[in-house]
């Protein structure tokens, strides 16, 4: 099913800025940004000169382009509990990360969707039985008609080889 909400993890908001694919995804989806990752994670990005460049995000809420959500600290601790100490051990999956999960659960359609290219981030994701509802930017991208080199974290293969390495991960190391 095609996403209409994406949550997006800080790392696709800043390689959105990179390749100049940012308003593309703004035009063809419903954001949602984590709160963390809108105020503290996402806020400039190189533009392939060497300069940091502005990500437009405060603009973004004002117009009410995409909008920002918060998890309260016991929705995160839910996720860390149900990934357990053995996961936190082996996998570090940042604060931002923690709250878009949240997030997702809360939007409990099929419609919703996540994106992001940390592999901790997916791993943790499969634990939870969300593999479902992540989807690449690659994939994210080329569903509204738009083409881009993305780095290879972004690329559709590279989400299904992360999947396939949970699934491995979850059996060494249980869940």
């Amino acid at each position: 099913m095609k996403p209409r909400l994406v949550i997006l993890d800080a790392d696709v908001v800043i390689h959105l800025n990179e390749i100049g694919k940012w308003d593309a995804i703004l035009e063809s989806y419903d954001i949602i940004l984590p709160e963390i990752v809108a105020m503290q994670e996402a806020d400039y990005f190189d533009d392939g000169t060497g300069c940091n460049k502005t990500i437009p995000i405060q603009s973004c809420i004002e117009k009410g382009i995409i909008q920002i959500e918060h998890a309260d600290q016991s929705e995160i601790i839910s996720i860390q509990e149900k990934l357990g100490s053995t996961f936190e051990a082996n996998f570090d999956v940042h604060i931002g990360e923690l709250e878009a999960m949240a997030v997702l659960i809360r939007y409990n359609t099929p419609e919703t969707a996540i994106c992001t290219g940390d592999t901790a981030a997916v791993i943790a994701l499969c634990w939870l039985d969300l593999s479902e509802r992540i989807v690449s930017l690659e994939s994210l991208l080329a569903r509204c008609g738009h083409t881009a080199s993305v780095r290879r974290n972004f690329s559709e293969e590279a989400l299904k080889v992360k999947i396939k390495r949970a699934s491995v991960f979850k059996i060494q190391f249980g869940t």
